[in-house]
C-alpha cells in the first residue's frame, strides 16, 4: 500500500518587525510539520529578493487557508499590521 503524497497547508504568519524573533521561535516549534512538508509558512520576512513583496503578501492573505497573527503591543502599534493585515485577516474569517 503506497502512501499518497500530502499537499502542505499554507500558513500565513503576521507579526511586527520587532517581533520577528518570536516568529523564528514559532517556526522551530513547528519544525516537524515544516520538515514533513505538512505545512508551509509564508510571511513578509520570507519574500525572496527581487520579488514584489506587497504582491506576495496580498496574494498570501487572499488565498492561504490559515492566517496566524502574532499579536503583541508591537503588532498593535504597527500600522502595517493593525490597519493592514489584521482587518484583511478578520474579513476572511467573517466571510
Amino acid at each position: 500500500m503506497s502512501k499518497q503524497p500530502t499537499i502542505p497547508v499554507n500558513v500565513f504568519c503576521s507579526c511586527a518587525q520587532e517581533d520577528e524573533h518570536f516568529l523564528v521561535q514559532l517556526e522551530k516549534h513547528l519544525g516537524v510539520l515544516l520538515q514533513s512538508r505538512l505545512i508551509v509558512t509564508r510571511h513578509r520576512h520570507k519574500v525572496s529578493a527581487g520579488r514584489d513583496w506587497q504582491y506576495e503578501l496580498d496574494h498570501a492573505l487572499d488565498t492561504v487557508p490559515l492566517i496566524l497573527l502574532l499579536i503583541s503591543h508591537n503588532f498593535i502599534s504597527s500600522e502595517d499590521q493593525y490597519k493592514g493585515e489584521l482587518p484583511r485577516a478578520m474579513k476572511r474569517f467573517h466571510n
